[in-house]
């Protein structure tokens, strides 16, 4: 239990695959940059590195502590990074705390059109209590449709971080928003790096990529990668 509300902890289990060729490989590595990309882990490790801005994360107080001000996107004071997060003896781990509600937004990548949905149904619900916000001249709507907007708290108790991500007890962080969305499908395992820090794929598995019926989906999304695009400009050029 986290206070009145049931939680639970498990560890997921993942056996590596191997990819029947460069084209498989390239979809697979590119797959999991996008799961990467705007989660839950990369947003505390990009907090505990203060890298916030430099990867496209922005967070505020959200309206008088509201979970529902949040999520129709209104935003709140700054937040004062001091406030939130302390050192430790260890320089690669922090304490994060928040008495009231965190809202996290990520402006690299858009929400699912699944979430999207969901949310609109939420806010039109007459049950849902999100509609406690909404009055006649403030009409229910989604504040951003392009950026991915979450929420957390730890109700002022700390929790140990670090810059890889990763949680000490992750029953103490109540996340709700775009994040309590995203579920085991984008879950990855605890020593993932980043195609940023792996050897860049062959240019032969680009240029077989956009031979594949679907690349079109996949180059789109590789556009907004920088590692992916410096990937795409070598082999353009003709450079290894």
């Amino acid at each position: 239990m986290v206070g009145d509300a049931p939680g639970y902890v498990g560890f997921a289990r993942f056996e590596a695959l191997k990819p029947r060729d460069d084209v498989e490989r390239m979809k697979w590595e590119i797959a999991r940059r996008i799961a990467h990309e705007g989660s839950f882990r990369h947003f505390l490790s990009a907090l505990a590195q203060n890298r916030l801005r430099q990867v496209r994360f922005s967070i505020s107080w959200s309206p008088r502590s509201s979970a529902a001000n949040g999520l129709l996107g209104r935003r709140g004071r700054a937040v004062d990074i001091d406030d939130i997060l302390t050192a430790t003896e260890r320089p690669y781990e922090k304490m994060l705390s928040s008495d009231g509600y965190l809202q996290v937004s990520y402006q690299r990548e858009a929400p699912e059109s699944g979430y999207m949905d969901f949310l609109a149904r939420q806010l039109a619900s007459k049950r849902s209590l999100l509609l406690s916000r909404i009055t006649p001249g403030n009409p229910p709507r989604v504040a951003n449709p392009r950026i991915q907007v979450s929420l957390i708290r730890t109700d002022g108790i700390p929790v140990l971080t670090n810059t890889s991500g990763d949680v000490a007890d992750p029953l103490v962080i109540q996340r709700s928003g775009y994040w309590s969305y995203e579920r085991a499908a984008e879950l990855l395992p605890l020593d993932y790096a980043s195609i940023k820090r792996q050897a860049p794929c062959a240019c032969r598995g680009v240029r077989a990529l956009r031979s594949a019926a679907n690349f079109s989906e996949i180059y789109t999304y590789s556009l907004t990668m920088p590692p992916c695009r410096r990937i795409t400009q070598s082999c353009n050029s003709g450079t290894p």
